[in-house]
């Protein structure tokens, strides 16, 4: 299991890459059987970068076909 992966960076494009490509590295680690995306927003105590990714339109977009590819889903 990846207890906790999330994807950290300003750049939008760097965001919808690692989601983009999230089903065909999978594939590549096969003993992997469960993942637990971190999705942190920035606060007060910890500040830093928001890991969210649902505030952009096109990272949501790229976070749900990665997460609805038929890998995911049939495994």
């Amino acid at each position: 299991m990846l207890g906790e992966f999330g994807v950290e960076s300003s750049v939008l494009t760097d965001r919808v890459a690692v989601f983009s490509s999230l089903a065909a590295q999978a594939r590549t680690m096969p003993a992997i059987k469960a993942y637990v995306y971190f999705d942190h927003a920035v606060d007060s105590t910890t500040g830093g970068s928001s890991w969210a990714y649902d505030t952009d339109p096109t990272v949501l977009a790229a976070a749900r076909n990665a997460f609805t590819d038929p890998f995911f889903l049939h495994q």
